[in-house]
Formats: C-alpha cells, sequence, structure tokens
C-alpha cells in the first residue's frame, strides 16, 4: 500500500513538472510572438520639429495596437552609402538600371542596406548563434518601415517599405506612388509629405487584411477594351433604327429624290405634267 502511494506521488510530481514545462515553452513562443523592436527617430540632421517627431510617435502607438503590427522609423544623417559597406554601396543601383526607378525598384535596391540598419538599430546580429535572434530579424523586415534622409545617397530621400507593405504594391499602385513622392528634395516639407504620405499607406494598406495590391496594369487595359466593347454596342443600338445614320436613307426622300430625277433634266422640267410640248416625241 505505502509502495502504491509513493508511485502515485511519483506520478503526480513528474506529471506536474512537465505542465510546468509545457507551461514555459508556450510562454516562452508566446512571448517571442509578440516581441517587437522599438521605434526609432533619429534625427541626426535636425530635419524635423518636436512636434513633427511627435506625430511620428503617436503613429507608431497607434499602429502598435492594430492587428497588424507594423512600424514607422526616421532616421536622417549625413553618412556616405560606403559607410555602411565598405566594399560596395549600400544601394544596389545595378537593380534600377536594370528595371528603371520606381518605388518598388528602390525597394530591391535598398533590401539590404534595410536589414543592416535594423540590425544596428536592435543590437541584434545576424552572426548570432542564437536562433532566437535570427528569428527576430527575420520578424523584423515584415513590420519595419523605414525613411531614410541621406543627402550623400544618390537618392537621399528613400521611403523603405516593410515586407507586408510592399505585398500590397501592385505594378499599379506601384507606378502611381513613384509619381507621388519626390525622391531628392530632403528640405522639410518634402521629407514630411513624404512621412505623411507612408504613415497614410501603412494605416490604411499595409494594416488591413482585405486589402490587396490594387488593380494591375492589366486589369486597367482589361477595363479599359471592355469600355469601348460597351460603347460600340450602345452605339450600334442607338444608330440601328435612326433614319438619319450615316448607313440609312429616309424612305420619303429617297422616293421624291426618285420623282424628282424623273421629271427634270439639266433645270429643264420634261415631265408629262409640262405645260411644254416641245420636248414631246
Amino acid at each position: 500500500m505505502e509502495m502504491k502511494l509513493r508511485i502515485n506521488s511519483l506520478i503526480r510530481a513528474g506529471l506536474f513538472t512537465l505542465i510546468m514545462l509545457m507551461g514555459m515553452v508556450i510562454f516562452a513562443r508566446n512571448s517571442f510572438a509578440f516581441w517587437h523592436a522599438k521605434p526609432v527617430i533619429d534625427d541626426q540632421l535636425n530635419i524635423l520639429t518636436d512636434q513633427q517627431k511627435q506625430q511620428i510617435m503617436d503613429e507608431n502607438e497607434k499602429l502598435a495596437n492594430k492587428p497588424y503590427h507594423q512600424e514607422i522609423w526616421f532616421i536622417s544623417t549625413n553618412q556616405s552609402p560606403y559607410h555602411y559597406d565598405s566594399v560596395n554601396s549600400s544601394l544596389d543601383l545595378e537593380t534600377i538600371k536594370e528595371s528603371g526607378f520606381s518605388l518598388l525598384s528602390l525597394q530591391d535596391a535598398t533590401q539590404i542596406f534595410a536589414f543592416d540598419l535594423i540590425q544596428d538599430y536592435t543590437n541584434l546580429s545576424e552572426n548570432s548563434t542564437d536562433i532566437d535572434v535570427e528569428e527576430k530579424l527575420d520578424g523584423a523586415s515584415s513590420y519595419i518601415n523605414i525613411i531614410v534622409v541621406d543627402p550623400k545617397f544618390k537618392y537621399p530621400v528613400m521611403p523603405i517599405f516593410s515586407d507586408i507593405s510592399k505585398d500590397h504594391i501592385g505594378d499599379l499602385r506601384n507606378r502611381i506612388m513613384t509619381h507621388q513622392l519626390n525622391f531628392k528634395d530632403y528640405g522639410q516639407a518634402n521629407v514630411m509629405d513624404t512621412v505623411n504620405f507612408v504613415t497614410s499607406f501603412v494605416n490604411t494598406k499595409s494594416t488591413n487584411p482585405k486589402d490587396n495590391q490594387g488593380m494591375s496594369e492589366g486589369d486597367l487595359w482589361l477595363i479599359a477594351i471592355g469600355l469601348i466593347i460597351l460603347w460600340g454596342i450602345v452605339h450600334h443600338i442607338r444608330h440601328r433604327h435612326d433614319p438619319q445614320g450615316p448607313s440609312h436613307v429616309d424612305p420619303e426622300m429617297d422616293d421624291a429624290s426618285a420623282r424628282y430625277d424623273n421629271g427634270w433634266l439639266d433645270g429643264v422640267f420634261y415631265g408629262e405634267n409640262s405645260g411644254d410640248d416641245s420636248f414631246k416625241n
């Protein structure tokens, strides 16, 4: 009897330990799942006012409460591109040359550069042997949107969108957004316009699970072709029974024209009702 009690006690203790370990694992996983880097505002060039910086912080607080977490970082610096990469330029300009400059081609060109910035400001290193660090870095690129201002870069104002934000930019949106942004002017007004533009896009598109990439250029062409076909059908229906249409002649006008031609020749009436018999045979 005493042996059975000891065995039951050991079983209960083992089960309790197992439950505790499982709880710790679940808690650790949930803690990691909700880990997010602290938003960064590093305005080394003093472009923004304190009020404008506070506006970015307020937007980040709003974004933190949305189901799809996103952050907006602002970094202004005067560093050379080679400061970030001593061997090659930190921008893959060949990508831009091959595809032509656009917002999306800039995203491709700044992919490694953005990843380096995230490492610098989070103190996380891709060379770490800690698997949690690697997972945090991979996750960070999905929700961090960075606005970089650096006069020494070819494009001084660079909005670098998160992976989730980029998924909401289709080819038509890419074309429109490219023309809406000024990538060259690093004055305060344009920089703040860029901040507002990125903030609006992230709030309305990136955090909206129902939003997709928008219409593609192919969709636009299909709509245009459909409208042309519809206009042709409506035009055909409206003029099919129109006696004044280009392919129809009013029957009464046609009959009158026939009678007129049978009675006159070169301005002289020779019909049978004419009073002049000189033309009769």
